[in-house]
């Protein structure tokens, strides 16, 4: 079992208050010992004035960025492809990775045949080291992660060097809707 949470750091994963009680979504609202809007107001406030400031409003636009890296997975190389065309429209200067980019074989770090996915098969590597580099070489401006594994989403951020966000995490078995499970029945229980 975990350690308690300190009682001054936020949790607002924990608030049970109902949805019009909420200092956070109302005003007359009110909130937990833990509600970072109750008793966290420097961060709150120093947030509020950085909102506040033109610069954050429209984020790229008004950062100048011109050219966007959009970094994806193999398996989602049509939401991909989407993401790019609409970007485009926008008047981004779009690039892009493929997470198999370098066409490295599995052998070369180590894998077996055997710890394959597809026994007996030639497969590459997904390369996030490869996808940052080529994303700084190509001087990108912001990068849009396009369902990474997780893992090389924080190996290609971690060496990165602009601003990234994720536009969609990977999971297969939820269509690439991880959220889709917290509404299930197999987590009603938890919720």
């Amino acid at each position: 079992m975990s350690e308690p949470v300190e009682a001054n750091l936020p949790r607002c994963a924990e608030c049970g208050a109902p949805d019009q009680e909420k200092i956070c979504l109302t005003p007359e609202g009110r909130g937990p010992e833990f509600c970072p809007t109750l008793h966290n107001r420097q961060a709150v406030d120093r947030a509020r004035r950085t909102l506040s400031d033109p610069a954050t409003r429209e984020f790229a636009r008004r950062m100048g960025f011109k050219r966007f890296g959009v970094v994806f997975c193999e398996g989602l190389r049509r939401e991909a492809n989407a993401a790019a065309r609409v970007f485009e429209r926008q008047d981004f200067e779009v690039v892009s990775a493929v997470c198999k980019v370098g066409g490295i074989p599995k052998e070369e770090i180590g894998l077996r045949d055997d710890e394959k996915i597809e026994i007996g098969a030639e497969e590459t590597m997904c390369n996030p080291l490869a996808q940052a580099e080529l994303m700084n070489h190509s001087e990108t401006e912001l990068n849009v992660l396009i369902g990474l594994c997780v893992g090389h989403d924080m190996l290609f951020t971690q060496h990165c060097q602009a601003p990234v966000t994720t536009l969609i995490v990977k999971d297969r078995m939820l269509a690439h809707n991880p959220v889709i499970s917290l509404y299930s029945r197999y987590h009603k229980d938890l919720v």
